[in-house]
């Protein structure tokens, strides 16, 4: 074609896929010119978003044969002078977050909700009493790479030094977000604000600190939602910024690159510019489910960061409930073919539906994904109303069936009612790649639910995002655009609201059409459809129903299909549906779904590097040179975490101040303390209590390292030093006491096994003269005797060692943190593992009934077939450090991790043994061509860390 004086090219770089189109930029007659797809590229070995674009440019170019890019090479972009480029992302993937709390059923609790509330994924709950120690915190949160982290815990006003040792353990740990870009990870401290200043100069150098007001200010109240609309802006401005290539693309770009959902809510402005009515959208990508809301003139926008149909199909299915997806399915699709599919699209996210089955399981998921993303949306958004009886009475005549939905707005109160929404619009892969519109419609009105008179559109090529970016520079080429190109008209939905209790009829339908007049009179649980063309329709609720919240008849003129929907159930009655839209066509030709072939992974001999990094500071046992072997264990930490101590000494002083502190000091940040050292004397002319004038001077309670002092409270926080004995240590607390044995022990605080610290009271005796008995020593009270009148404490801690795993020479030593060792092997990767590394001897099992007598302790077996759960667990029985297959049914999996695995972010889980899964899911058996490359009866190594999503990381083994 002729080359065009202007050009406009605009990509959607998605999770998933890449959409990009080419728009003649003439003002007055622009023209849609052609629209394709690429696999967006954030996965190995083409881990940067430009290959995928400029994979999806070169395919426009083929298409509509102009030049749109110079010459370059790898995934440099330089355009054509007559091109302007324009996009939009969402491939930073999802947003997972990581919530620390104080206690699991208070701030813990309380942090969830405001991340589940702000559309995130919980990775992990970290909090005092989850019941781990801080060492097992720490390896937890250091595997995590989340996207964010929120820190709660402490009602105002309260204690303050749980939540700093939380934060502590957090900034110890250094856990390194998902892209290696070098970025900080973003932070939020919604917790005791009288903590906040110390918790800014404790992390906000290892964090992108922000903080917000607590979300639990007092023990009866939450204030959830600054803390969410944070998390929003931090999704929207940095996470989804990290994708790898992103800040390259940036600069390639003639106006900012707007996050996708951003782009939607431009488009949406569009569509609203010229409409006076309220409108619902959701845009359904692979890893989020976008809402956004035009009611009453104001926008409203959410994203669920994890309510997606690829990379978050699985986390659907986990938060749905399996039995909310197979609702909406016949009965010929069984619940293992289900969570198969579903598993696999999350391995294998650019996938396509390709049978009727296929369709289905995807159209059931979408339901449940924009249900739960709508729940989500309200409740951060609009408030249910509360109506009472004389509520009722006043309504007059709205539904008291109809929920209402309340907000605020500038001190000013609004209310709507279901039936308010005039318009619904389904944008996303699921409806660009559906078999016909009739699958839109019901995708859209099964979830939402709708009450009145509703137009159901979608956007039929899913281009509002481009739409979107491009209307700020370009608004009247951007309508004409949208309006001829992107949006479809689908139907006119119809839903009355009545007692679903009734039995009568309750709409009279008269309806002109095709010139012929039709009566006909509807009662519940009915699904009518009449088809486009044009018709003019009246309306009348009757038998106290209700349309758009009036008994009043209603006249209607459309060309578009009519649907009046009166099923109380829509799941329980989706039959009706079906039948009436012709749905899916050839049902029950396909039971099952598509059976691919075996495919071998690419097996890839080289040298790696393995480096191991420990949670905390510790100890490295080998040096730069040094040869290892796989068992030799090449870094420890010894003791648990330090921990962190707050001492205020000028807690009961009037009016303390920067002044006074000064003056009253001796030490400052670095200094160590012991137990009952003197770090200062508050002058004689300071104002303190009667008991006090006497008592001026500042004793350190712990030993410690000064991190931090306030230079105007005074309060100062200390760091642990762990000079631990590993000799068990005798204190003798009758003769403390003065007393028998037997009556002393009536005087101790402490029970056997309990763990103390240096410092830490073991007993007091306060009849006579004051006894105050501490504890000498760190460990566990290991012995009380109560013949001679000793208790022993002795350090039982077990180290936590970590193994080289492979054979090789040690390259590089950060001392007390991390090892690197170069290795020769050969590396083949996996799709999806579970548990913990792990190496062993390679040994074969070709069928189910070799493993009774498979000799098989301390190594790794390698399975023909696909196990079983029982297969795994006889395994395990036999001492079998890993299992590798091919497939496994995703149902059998999940009943041997006892949990729905949804967002995939493994290999830290505590399981009988190690599981590297090298296809998917399903029944296939190990291919004949990986069998020969194997290595048997070699040490192997199995690394299990996969994480599915944008900063996508495989498991391999390596032998």
């Amino acid at each position: 074609m002729e080359q065009p004086s202007e050009l406009i090219l605009i990509t959607d770089i998605g999770s998933t896929t890449t959409k990009a189109l080419l728009i003649d930029g003439r003002p007055e007659t622009p023209q849609l010119l052609a629209v394709c797809n690429a696999p967006t590229t954030v996965e190995d070995p083409v881990n940067d978003v430009r290959y995928g674009v400029k994979a999806a440019i070169t395919e426009l170019e083929r298409m509509v044969a102009v030049e749109l890019l110079q010459k370059s090479e790898g995934p440099e972009l330089q355009f054509a002078d007559n091109v302007a480029y324009f996009s939009t992302s969402s491939a930073g993937g999802g947003l997972q977050i990581l919530v620390i709390g104080l206690t699991l059923f208070d701030s813990a609790s309380s942090g969830k909700r405001s991340a589940y509330g702000a559309g995130g994924v919980i990775l992990d709950t970290i909090a005092i009493d989850d019941k781990r120690q801080a060492r097992e915190q720490m390896l937890a949160i250091r595997k995590l790479h989340p996207d964010l982290i929120l820190i709660s815990g402490g009602i105002d006003g309260g204690a303050i030094s749980g939540v700093l040792r939380l934060a502590e353990i957090v900034r110890i740990a250094d856990p390194k977000p998902k892209f290696h870009s070098g970025n900080k990870i973003p932070a939020i401290f919604a917790g005791n604000s009288e903590a906040a200043p110390i918790i800014k100069k404790l992390i906000s150098d290892s964090f992108d600190l922000h903080i917000m007001p607590n979300i639990r200010p007092r023990i009866d109240a939450e204030n959830l939602q600054p803390t969410q609309e944070m998390i929003q802006k931090l999704f929207m401005e940095n996470v989804m910024e990290h994708a790898p290539g992103y800040s390259l693309l940036k600069k390639s770009v003639s106006a900012d690159i707007l996050p996708t959902p951003l782009g939607v809510q431009n488009a949406l402005q569009i569509a609203s510019d010229d409409e006076t009515r309220n409108i619902f959208a959701f845009d359904i990508g692979g890893a989020t489910t976008d809402v956004f809301s035009f009611i009453q003139g104001y926008h409203q926008r959410t994203v669920s960061a994890n309510l997606g149909m690829s990379y978050s199909a699985w986390n659907v299915l986990k938060e749905s409930g399996p039995s909310n997806v197979m609702r909406w399915l016949p009965e010929n699709i069984a619940p293992q073919e289900v969570r198969n599919y579903i598993a696999n699209k999350c391995l294998h996210p650019t996938g396509n539906p390709k049978t009727t089955n296929e369709y289905r399981i995807e159209h059931a998921l979408a339901r449940e994904a924009l249900k739960m993303a709508l729940e989500q949306h309200r409740q951060m958004h609009y408030n249910k109303a509360r109506i009472g009886f004389l509520d009722k009475l006043k309504m007059g005549d709205k539904d008291k069936y109809e929920q209402i939905f309340e907000y605020q707005r500038e001190d000013a109160k609004f209310s709507f009612h279901e039936s308010d929404i005039d318009v619904l619009i389904g944008a996303g892969g699921v409806f660009a790649h559906s078999q016909n519109t009739h699958q839109c419609v019901m995708i859209l009105i099964d979830a939402i639910r709708l009450k009145g008179i509703t137009e159901v559109w979608i956007d039929r090529q899913f281009i509002s995002p481009h739409m979107g970016v491009l209307y700020p520079s370009e608004p009247v080429i951007a309508k004409k655009v949208f309006e001829r190109e992107c949006i479809e008209k689908l139907a006119l939905f119809v839903c009355p609201t009545f007692d679903g209790a009734s039995k009568k009829k309750i709409l009279r339908l008269e309806m002109e059409y095709g010139g012929k007049i039709a009566t006909l009179e509807i009662g519940a649980d009915e699904f009518i459809h009449i088809p486009a063309g044009t018709k003019k329709i009246r309306l009348e609720p009757i038998n106290k129903a209700r349309l758009k919240g009036s008994k009043a008849p209603r006249i209607l003129s459309t060309d578009l299909p009519l649907i009046i929907d009166t099923r109380r159930d829509a799941a329980t009655h989706v039959k009706v549906a079906e039948a009436a839209l012709q749905t899916y066509q050839q049902d029950g030709l396909d039971i099952r779904t598509t059976d691919h072939k075996p495919v071998a992974p690419a097996i890839k001999a080289e040298e790696w590097i393995r480096e191991i990094k420990l949670p905390y500071s510790g100890d490295i046992n080998y040096s730069q040179g040094d040869s290892v072997q796989a068992d030799d264990v090449v870094a420890v930490n010894r003791y648990n975490p330090p921990r962190l101590y707050i001492v205020n000494g000028f807690a009961n002083t009037s009016h303390t101040n920067p002044e006074l502190v000064s003056r009253s000091l001796r030490v400052t940040k670095g200094d160590s303390l012991d137990i009952d050292q003197v770090y200062g004397e508050i002058p004689s002319d300071a104002d303190l209590p009667g008991y006090r004038k006497k008592l001026r001077q500042l004793i350190s309670p712990v030993q410690g390292k000064i991190e931090y002092i306030d230079p105007t409270t005074g309060l100062i926080v200390l760091s642990e030093i762990q000079n631990y004995s590993s000799k068990p240590t005798r204190v003798n607390f009758a003769e403390a006491f003065q007393l028998p044995p037997k009556k002393a022990r009536r005087y101790l605080t402490k029970r056997l096994g309990d763990f103390v610290y240096r410092g830490d009271l073991l007993g007091k005796r306060l009849d006579t003269s004051p006894v105050i008995l501490k504890a000498p020593s760190t460990g566990t009270i290991s012995e009380i005797n109560l013949e001679n009148g000793f208790l022993t404490i002795s350090y039982l801690h077990k180290p936590l060692e970590f193994q080289a795993h492979v054979s090789g020479k040690v390259t590089e030593v950060h001392e007390s943190k991390s090892i690197s060792i170069c290795y020769q092997a050969r590396q083949l990767e996996a799709r999806i593992a579970f548990g913990q590394e792990c190496h062993g001897r390679l040994e074969e099992i070709k069928t189910e009934g070799e493993i009774e007598s498979a000799q098989i302790k301390d190594g790794i077996a390698v399975l023909h077939f696909a196990p079983d759960r029982q297969n795994l667990n006889l395994l395990a029985k036999l001492g079998a450090k890993g299992v590798v297959c091919y497939q496994m049914d995703a149902t059998e999996l999940v009943n041997f991790l006892g949990f729905e695995p949804g967002v995939i972010n493994t290999g830290n889980e505590i399981l009988p043994l190690t599981l590297l899964i090298l296809s998917g899911f399903g029944t296939l058996p190990m291919p004949e061509a990986i069998l020969r490359d194997l290595e048997f009866h070699t040490v192997a190594y199995l690394n299990p860390h996969t994480r599915i999503r944008a900063g996508v990381v495989r498991p391999f083994i390596a032998f």
